[in-house]
């Protein structure tokens, strides 16, 4: 039988209405990432959300293909629309020396690029960093927005820079406080990552810091911690009126090379936050209420060495007009990616209105820092 002109037509309505048609990917000027999940490996991920268990898939990078299990991440985000990944690649496959990542749905951070200027910051600071590379993520062909391809902290971060883990912690629930309380639980602030489920190091160095302090204690505590990086970690995340690092979001670990607890930050989803009307208060800026800053900063010669790391991270490495500049730069690179992320754009957000909120609040941070350490340093 024939198809005549008007029957043709129908034919091509009702296949185009049957049809889903996928998103041509596009790298939107970013990292280009292709998820492949087969309808089963998806159907797993949606029914175990809340256990995390990977499924096996296709990653494409940039046009290379990895093959990898990829689980649902996050806390918090679990269950947004827009997900978040834990991908690990399979057969000794890696993207740019590592084999895990985390896929981050920057469903925290309606700027877009809180996490890559962070872990810039950290870096900077002399940290060990994730490193951040901003991507345009598809699954399945479609496209779902603009992410953070961030490197994932485990023995091989360690590795890669040169060392060899001896012990690990991640500090979670907000509870890492390192008060007495913890040596009842020390899991009730810390997931041991690696090392003996007594947490041996971290409970001595947990007793040391809330026993009565004389010489002694001060040198044992100084043989378990790098103090000099942990002021740095301290500038960095003060800097970052990162709130969140004190209490939770950082590792603490131990190496053969060097038999200190280090920091190394994470998630970062929450910087330069202010709840409306809130008035910074003279030297209010530039110290953390918890029991290591207050053990730490209690000895004047650490205190005064703070001071001076921070200000001359502040005046030097990293002034606040050379931080926009980079902060603006972050910001010129997402904007085709994040104009087409539906979630990033709901309720008539713009990048340039987040632009603008961000930028004042690091201008506002930054001057009542300098503040105080103008008064605290020119005091002396």
């Amino acid at each position: 039988m024939k198809l005549n002109y008007y029957n043709l037509l129908i034919l091509v309505f009702f296949l185009s209405g049957c049809l889903k048609f996928k998103d041509k990917p596009q790298s939107y000027g970013i990292t280009l990432i292709e998820l492949e999940l087969s309808s089963e490996a998806l159907g797993q991920l949606n029914s175990s959300i809340a256990t995390k268990n990977p499924s096996p898939g296709t990653v494409k990078i940039n046009g290379r293909e990895f093959r990898a299990n990829l689980a649902y991440a996050g806390k918090s985000t679990l269950y947004n629309f827009k997900k978040q990944y834990q991908i690990e690649f399979k057969n000794g496959q890696k993207y740019q020396s590592r084999s895990s990542y985390r896929l981050n749905a920057l469903g925290a951070d309606y700027s877009g690029v809180r996490a890559k200027i962070g872990f810039y910051v950290y870096e900077k600071a002399g940290l060990p960093s994730s490193k951040v590379e901003h991507a345009a993520v598809y699954l399945n062909g479609t496209y779902q927005g603009l992410y953070a391809l961030i490197e994932y902290v485990d023995n091989e971060f360690v590795s890669v820079r040169g060392e060899m883990v001896d012990t690990m912690y991640k500090a979670t629930l907000g509870n890492a406080t390192f008060g007495k309380e913890q040596l009842r639980d020390i899991k009730n602030g810390f997931k041991i990552k690696q090392g003996p489920k007594q947490a041996v190091d971290l409970t001595r160095l947990i007793e040391l810091l809330n026993s009565p302090r004389d010489s002694e204690s001060e040198q044992k505590i100084a043989e378990l911690l790098d103090v000099e990086q942990y002021f740095k970690y301290m500038v960095a995340s003060i800097y970052l009126h990162n709130w969140d690092a004190f209490k939770n979001n950082f590792f603490l670990y131990r190496s053969h090379e060097v038999n200190k607890f280090r920091f190394i930050p994470w998630d970062l989803d929450h910087l330069f936050e202010r709840e409306e009307g809130m008035e910074y208060k003279p030297n209010e800026t530039i110290w953390a209420d918890w029991t290591l800053a207050n053990w730490v900063f209690a000895n004047e010669a650490y205190r005064s060495r703070y001071l001076e790391v921070f200000r001359q991270f502040i005046k030097e490495t990293l002034p606040t007009d050379t931080f926009v500049t980079y902060v603006n730069g972050e910001f010129d690179t997402i904007l085709e990616a994040y104009n087409h992320d539906r979630v990033l754009t709901a309720n008539n957000r713009t990048l340039s209105g987040q632009r603008d909120m961000l930028i004042a609040a690091i201008k506002e941070w930054h001057a009542a820092i300098e503040a105080d350490l103008e008064e605290l340093i020119g005091s002396k």
